[in-house]
């Protein structure tokens, strides 16, 4: 377990708002899933998954899942 990756994630609760700093761009298809500059709403946040993570919509209002990687690359959290 890597404790900040945890706390990171465990900071975010159901409908935190987090902004996006860099645009996600889906590996199959090329789809932009999360704009650059767009503010996004945390639908739930799983804080004992191995690893923890939170699910937002994206553009196209599917559920994504954010671990604490992808929340420091895309979201400069």
């Amino acid at each position: 377990m890597n404790a900040p990756d945890d706390h990171l994630v465990w900071s975010l609760t159901e409908g935190s708002t987090i902004t996006c700093r860099r645009s996600m761009v889906m590996q199959d298809g090329g789809e932009v899933a999360f704009s650059a500059g767009q503010a996004y709403r945390v639908s739930s946040m799983h804080p004992i998954a191995d690893p923890p993570f939170v699910r937002v919509p994206d553009n196209q209002g599917h559920s994504h899942i954010l671990t604490a990687e992808h929340l420091r690359g895309y979201f400069g959290l």
